[in-house]
């Protein structure tokens, strides 16, 4: 699937996972959004993405984000995310999708919905793509998985793959 991003991705949705509108979910400054066809009921499980091209993009030469602006955009996705809720770090990691250097961390969110308590699993992937058509011009790519705790062993797994797969559209 190829998503409307500054810098067109593409990417294999794993088994499992639907694409809808993010219009249709009242998520619409996000690029794509899938939902689990097997979570339903109080919370359903979600991926999402969206990007951005780097203020820097077209003012310096082309590199790669640093271990330090990734590790900047990892904890300042923690931090919004502790201003609502209560959230616990479980890991935090560097990755790598089709070379493109980037860092995974993995959450635990205690918060309150409509119906009182839950408690959730978000995955979170930051990834610095470059543009193949032009170098120069370059996106940081937010991919986050949404899930119950208790359906985080299935598809914190499903969701690493899927942001393996995760790539700049050539």
């Amino acid at each position: 699937m190829t998503t409307a991003l500054p810098i067109p991705i593409e990417f294999e949705l794993p088994t499992g996972w639907s694409a809808v509108s993010p219009e249709d979910v009242g998520a619409t400054p996000l690029a794509y959004v899938a939902l689990h066809d097997r979570t339903h009921g109080r919370f359903r499980a979600n991926i999402t993405i969206a990007g951005a091209l780097r203020a820097d993009s077209q003012t310096r030469p082309a590199r790669p984000a640093g271990p330090a602006e990734l590790e900047e955009l990892g904890e300042a996705a923690f931090a919004r995310l502790a201003r609502g809720a209560g959230v616990t770090m479980v890991q935090r990691r560097a990755i790598s999708s089709h070379g493109a250097p980037g860092l995974a961390q993995v959450v635990q969110v205690s918060t309150s919905i409509e119906d009182g308590p839950i408690d959730l699993t978000q995955g979170q992937a930051y990834l610095h793509l470059t543009d193949p058509q032009e170098p120069g011009r370059q996106m940081m790519v937010e991919v986050v998985l949404t899930c119950l705790a208790e359906d985080s062993g299935q598809l914190v797994p499903q969701f690493e793959e899927f942001v393996a797969s995760v790539r700049p559209t050539r």
